[in-house]
């Protein structure tokens, strides 16, 4: 497979989403109301010791919301992983 005659492996390309600070405010902000947002006040996520959100709405009507409060934030793909 690697021997002399081989040609060179080719190395993946990683692709990374950069965002401002004020992206990720606006996006904080947006999910820390409790219209869009119900917080568990038992339960909290083992790893970061944050209280568990259900999210009250659909991820598509979320996305609404939001862009339409903020029309200079995330873009669609950006706020959906985001989410995730």
């Amino acid at each position: 497979m690697n021997s002399f005659d081989a040609p060179p492996l080719k190395k993946p390309i990683f692709h990374r989403l950069k965002f401002k600070v004020e992206q990720i405010d606006q996006f904080e902000y947006f999910f820390t109301r409790k219209d869009i947002v119900n917080m568990s006040s038992y339960q909290n996520y083992l790893q970061s010791g944050l209280p568990i959100m259900y999210l009250q709405d659909h991820k598509q009507s979320l996305w609404k919301k939001f862009s339409e409060e903020c029309p200079n934030g995330l873009r669609c793909i950006a706020f959906m992983t985001r989410l995730q």
